[in-house]
């Protein structure tokens, strides 16, 4: 018997959104496969894999417990490098969905999720304290 964890996946930056939109108009083969490749990410993490322990060629981490999911693994037809940043939370079962960018814009899209995943600890933290006076 297969025992599924409660994983859920959450937007957490309206510029996750606006990219989002971007790429359905002028990537959307690199999109399609990112979102396939987020979507097997997910299910492992839902099949009780902790996050460093999810091995696919197309997963690598970043600091502050971001991990980038790229376009490899789909088919051979030249996509575009693409990035879709994530932070899984373990202790809330929590994938929050942070950027997704392109290689050109890497190095300041990494900083950003930097910046996004301090926030979401720190906020997930006060969240806890609060629920236990």
């Amino acid at each position: 018997m297969r025992v599924y964890f409660m994983w859920k996946p959450e937007i957490a930056t309206e510029q996750y959104v606006q990219r989002l939109r971007w790429f359905e108009k002028k990537r959307e083969r690199e999109l399609r496969q990112v979102l396939k490749n987020l979507a097997t990410y997910l299910e492992a993490l839902r099949a009780g894999t902790k996050p460093m322990q999810i091995r696919f060629g197309w997963v690598h981490p970043e600091p502050q417990d971001v991990y980038a999911i790229t376009q490899g693994g789909g088919s051979r037809n030249n996509l575009a490098e693409t990035r879709l940043y994530v932070l899984p939370m373990v202790s809330q079962s929590i994938l929050w969905q942070l950027l997704i960018g392109d290689k050109q814009g890497q190095s300041s899209d990494i900083d950003f999720c930097k910046r996004c995943a301090i926030q979401i600890k720190e906020e997930a933290t006060r969240g806890n304290a609060a629920d236990h006076p």
